[in-house]
């Protein structure tokens, strides 16, 4: 009977765990699927033009960088 009162405390923190988990590997999978995308965009552009952009030869990333504070 103890087995079980000890498992049946275990089964929420597993239950919270489990959800964490899910919501992670969701998120993980999406950006994932996110720099899949952008790196595909970036070869089919290098692609088209065989010059090195100027963004890759003065090595500079447009866009949002860093905390916007």
């Amino acid at each position: 009977m103890d087995e079980l009162y000890s498992f049946l405390q275990a089964v929420p923190i597993l239950l919270v765990l489990g959800t964490l988990y899910y919501f992670a590997r969701r998120q993980m999978k999406k950006e994932l699927d996110e720099f899949k995308e952008d790196e595909a965009r970036k070869a089919r552009i290098r692609a088209l033009s065989p010059k090195p952009s100027y963004e890759e030869r003065m090595g500079v990333q447009y866009g949002p960088t860093g905390s916007q504070e």
